[in-house]
């Protein structure tokens, strides 16, 4: 679908550290005016070394509905994180990724306990800026966003043989990233994602 998605060269790298509330990364988001995209939540691996938490992807039907919220899926999960000079926001919705930094990363010592949102990075790929125009269905913009994701996680399969530790569904194994299928609404893009 897009020749220039390339696991190591992200469109930009999002340092948490940096900012201290997690709304920054609205913010960003929109000053880019980035409606669709896929993502990685990276930490350092060793001082010169990145490695991957999760890749995913955005909801661009969900911006459109609301388009003040711009990067609306990486504040929901970055704020999950301790760290940020806010309240903690005690929504189920977005704790997933810290759920599962518990749950996967520290018993198997990949992530030391410590870890916070000062340890982020945020890798992100533009799909707005790289489809043809602004004006196209959203089925077609949720297909490329998911197209994305399973190019990335396919990279990284081939790179280290396995997905990031909390990426538990392949990407690679979507209707989207298979055969580039455009689905006929949102809902059928993410009952074949999920």
């Amino acid at each position: 679908m897009f020749k220039d998605i390339d696991l190591f060269s992200p469109d930009f790298v999002i340092d948490c550290s940096k900012y201290n509330v997690s709304k920054a990364l609205y913010k960003i988001m929109k000053s880019k005016k980035i409606r669709s995209y896929a993502y990685g939540m990276c930490y350092h691996k060793t001082p010169l070394t990145f490695d991957f938490i999760k890749i995913g992807l955005s909801c661009p039907a969900l911006e459109r509905k609301n388009p003040k919220q711009f990067g609306e899926r990486l504040v929901r999960q970055a704020a999950s994180l301790k760290g940020w000079n806010e309240p903690y926001r005690r929504s189920t919705n977005g704790d997933d990724l810290w759920k599962n930094i518990k749950r996967e990363c520290f018993p198997k010592g990949i992530l030391t306990r410590s870890f916070n949102k000062n340890n982020l990075h945020i890798a992100v790929w533009d799909i707005s800026k790289r489809m043809p125009n602004s004006n196209v269905l959203p089925e077609n913009e949720l297909t490329a966003v998911a197209w994305t994701e399973g190019e990335l996680s396919g990279q990284y399969k081939n790179k280290f043989g396995k997905l990031p530790p909390i990426n538990f569904k392949d990407p690679t194994k979507t209707h989207a990233y298979r055969d580039g299928h455009i689905m006929r609404s949102t809902m059928d893009l993410f009952e074949k994602v999920s």
